[in-house]
């Protein structure tokens, strides 16, 4: 696209984040697993103010480079960041079920489920 002097530019690009085209990439955190047709890049990272980022663990971020010829300036290249967000699952009303009656028993309950073996 060519921009003419004295006016300006704007177009809007829309960026697909699949998997299927971002297979052979490095680095790439995934929103489930690589062998999962389904999978798609995983969601950006949203770190509120004051919250320590080193205790999140795995931070997600995306960023797309510009690159424009400007006729005799040279090159320019900016890298701006994006937040990459998956759309809310639709939500399914879940059917409100009454508890079941557990019956009562006369056996003890062992409440130590875990046993370690004597050596």
């Amino acid at each position: 696209d060519q921009v003419a002097p004295s006016s300006t530019f704007c177009k809007v690009y829309t960026l697909t984040p699949l998997l299927t085209n971002n297979r052979e990439k490095r680095g790439l955190a995934l929103d489930g697993k690589l062998k999962h047709e389904d999978t798609n890049l995983a969601s950006s990272t949203i770190v509120t103010e004051g919250i320590n980022k080193e205790v999140l663990g795995i931070l997600v971020s995306y960023r797309v480079k510009v690159k424009l010829v400007v006729s005799r300036a040279g090159d320019v290249a900016v890298e701006l960041p994006f937040v990459l967000m998956h759309p809310k699952p639709p939500e399914q009303p879940s059917p409100m079920q009454p508890p079941a009656d557990v019956p009562e028993s006369d056996a003890p309950v062992d409440a130590n489920l875990i046993e370690f073996e004597p050596k």
